[in-house]
C-alpha cells in the first residue's frame, strides 16, 4: 500500500507541476508535453503493478477452508461451454493473481457445464482444486427440484459434481436454497424435503464426497462439518 500510494503521489505531483508551468507560460511548450508523454509512460505501469502487488485480499475461514474474503463466481462465464474458453481461463487466472482462491459455480449453470468449465481452466491455470494450502477452492450446489426425491438424491448429485469438478472430494457442498419450489401449493399441496436434503448433505460429508456441507442462501453462517 505504501508503494503504491508513493509512487501515485509521484505521478500526480509531477502532473500538476507541469500543468502548473505550462499555464503561467501562456502556451504549452513541447518540453513540458514531452515529459507528462514520459511520466506517464513510465509511472502509470508502476502504479498498476504496485496496486496489485501491494493489495492482497483478506482471509476468513469457512468450515475447515480458509477462503479469500473475494471470490470468482461462475454464473456470468459462458453456461454453453465446458472448455476451450480462453475468458473463462483468464478470469481465474487474474483472480488467482489478485490473491482469490475460491470460486463459487452450481450444477443449474448451464447444467452442468459451469462445473466443468471450472475444472477445465483450473487445469489451464495449473491450479488444483482442493482443500489444501495453495489449492482452488471450490464451491458448488445442488437445486432441491421437486423432482429430486430425498437424501439418496442428494448423494448423487454431489458425484455428479464431483465428476464434473474433476475431484474425488469438493470443497464446500450445498443446497442451492431451502425448498422453496412447490408447484402445487396453490392447490394447498405442500411437500417441503428440507430435513432430507439435509440429511443427504450430511451423508455427502460422512461419505468424504465433501469436506463441508451448508445452506447456499437464506442460512445461518457456515458451521464447520469437522467440529
Amino acid at each position: 500500500t505504501h508503494t503504491t500510494t508513493t509512487t501515485t503521489a509521484m505521478y500526480m505531483y509531477m502532473s500538476r507541476k507541469s500543468q502548473a508551468v505550462s499555464s503561467c507560460s501562456g502556451k504549452s511548450r513541447p518540453s513540458l508535453i514531452l515529459m507528462r508523454i514520459a511520466l506517464t509512460a513510465l509511472l502509470s505501469p508502476l502504479v498498476a503493478a504496485a496496486a496489485v502487488v501491494t493489495s492482497p485480499v483478506g482471509a476468513r475461514a469457512l468450515g475447515s477452508l480458509t477462503i479469500s474474503e473475494a471470490g470468482l463466481g461462475t454464473l456470468n462465464l459462458a453456461l454453453d461451454k465446458k472448455e476451450n474458453d480462453e475468458a473463462a481461463a483468464g478470469a481465474l487466472q487474474a483472480s488467482v493473481a489478485a490473491g482469490c482462491n475460491f470460486v463459487d459455480t452450481a450444477e443449474a449453470y448451464g447444467f452442468g457445464n459451469s462445473e466443468r468449465l471450472t475444472a477445465w481452466a483450473a487445469a489451464r491455470a495449473g491450479i488444483k482444486i482442493g482443500c489444501g494450502p495453495g489449492e482452488l477452492h471450490v464451491a458448488t450446489k445442488f437445486a432441491p427440484v421437486p423432482w429430486r426425491p430425498n437424501a439418496e438424491s442428494v448423494v448423487e448429485a454431489c458425484r455428479a459434481s464431483a465428476e464434473r469438478l474433476g475431484v474425488e472430494q469438493i470443497p464446500l457442498y450445498q443446497i442451492h436454497f431451502p425448498d422453496l419450489i412447490q408447484p402445487l401449493k396453490a392447490f394447498g399441496l405442500e411437500r417441503r424435503k428440507d430435513e432430507e436434503y439435509w440429511e443427504g448433505l450430511a451423508r455427502c460429508y460422512e461419505m468424504g464426497l465433501a469436506a463441508n456441507v451448508r445452506v447456499g442462501s437464506r442460512s445461518r453462517p457456515t458451521r464447520s462439518t469437522t467440529a
